[in-house]
């Protein structure tokens, strides 16, 4: 198994761990993926795509397919986009009533990084893991004129979703519910 690494080379993925309630993917460059759910309900969440074949947990990680993984944020980043998730009377708005989403502005970039991943499965391509509260680049986008400046990042709590886009360059804010 290779973990496929956003804007990075792929590594091996060397062990996998399996505790009570996280699985962890060791890889041979040294890094740790750790997903915030437990071996079975992972394996069960990678059961139920049917498009997905070949995940099992409980073989060794060298018979299996790619998993994919999206790093977090760079600091500079963060450094603009928190300030403003912080702040911003759009994104405050829609994070009222939330007590998990109001709180995540006064997150460190350091507590962001030690959160665990959360993992999805897209088929027919497979297991996909991601940091929560994580800004993405949309620069694949060529409909965007200053694409490489525009971020957007996901806000969940339970099934309540809230998409906020921010341009680095001009910190114009758009909040999606």
């Amino acid at each position: 198994m290779r973990a496929i690494i956003t804007d990075r080379p792929a590594s091996d993925v060397t062990t996998i761990e399996r505790f009570p309630d996280q699985t962890v993917f060791h890889l041979a460059d040294g890094q740790l993926l750790r997903v915030g759910l437990a071996p079975e309900m992972l394996q069960a969440l990678l059961s139920r795509c049917e498009t997905v074949r070949g995940i099992d947990l409980s073989k060794p990680p060298s018979t299996q397919p790619e998993i994919f993984y999206q790093p977090l944020m760079p600091r500079p980043v963060y450094d603009v986009v928190w300030p403003i998730v912080r702040t911003h009377p759009k994104i405050q708005k829609a994070f009222r009533g939330h007590q998990k989403l109001q709180a995540i502005g006064q997150l460190t970039y350091e507590e962001l990084r030690r959160m665990p991943l959360e993992a999805y499965v897209s088929g027919p391509f497979g297991l996909y893991l991601g940091h929560p509260f994580n800004f993405v680049s949309r620069a694949q986008d060529p409909t965007l004129p200053d694409g490489p400046n525009e971020y957007r990042c996901d806000f969940r709590d339970g099934d309540y979703l809230v998409k906020v886009f921010i341009n680095l360059r001009t910190r114009a804010v758009t909040v999606t519910q």
